[in-house]
């Protein structure tokens, strides 16, 4: 089970609000395309995340795909070859979060500007 989980993502490609991203799965590569999410529903996913305190000054961060995958669904998320059936949500929550990190990507400062 934990084979068929496993995604790498090899590619985002953003123009205007559609997404194209490259996932590389057990059997072979596929792409996913989805709206570009809205501020809001990042905000949302981000919020969806818990932090767990535990002794020794330990935390850990537990994030949870089914968020993801909503967001997925919402955004219009399609991949329309390389699934037998139903997508993951594993790799819906994937595309998901590699879209948001392509975006901050691009938003956040260039190296001009990490200056200041």
């Amino acid at each position: 089970m934990g084979a068929l989980a496993n995604c790498e993502i090899a590619g985002v490609e953003v123009e205007g609000q559609d997404a194209t991203v490259e996932v590389i799965i057990l059997t072979g590569t596929v792409f996913h395309t989805l709206k570009v999410p809205s501020a809001e529903r990042v905000l949302k996913l981000n919020r969806s995340a818990r932090v767990l305190n535990y002794p020794y000054n330990i935390q850990r961060i537990r994030v949870g795909v089914m968020a993801g995958a909503e967001v997925w669904d919402k955004c219009g998320g399609r991949a329309p070859e390389g699934y037998a059936g139903a997508v993951p949500a594993v790799h819906k929550d994937a595309a998901v979060r590699a879209v948001i990190e392509y975006i901050d990507r691009e938003m956040g400062a260039s190296n001009d500007e990490q200056g200041f």
